[in-house]
């Protein structure tokens, strides 16, 4: 689990997203844990995204859910912060 937030701007998420060159598919990179670690929505998932975090490096070997939606992940947030 994260210990630390660090937000990406909006433009440089997006440019991300539409470079292509993720290293997870099926993922929306909005942030990092500041150590290394992506955070990102899983868009595979129906209705509410889960927020899942990543080494890039080996995205399917270290995938693991924080939270169930970004709501509960703004709570451990909050509760961490």
């Amino acid at each position: 689990m994260p210990l630390n937030f660090c937000l990406d701007p909006a433009e440089a998420a997006l440019d991300y997203w539409q470079s292509g060159t993720y290293t997870a598919s099926e993922v929306f990179v909005f942030g990092s844990n500041g150590g290394g670690d992506c955070l990102a929505f899983d868009l595979s998932a129906p209705g509410k995204w889960p927020v899942v975090c990543f080494d890039p490096i080996d995205p399917q070997g270290s995938l693991e859910v924080v939270a169930p939606d970004f709501e509960n992940f703004l709570l451990l947030v909050e509760h961490d912060g």
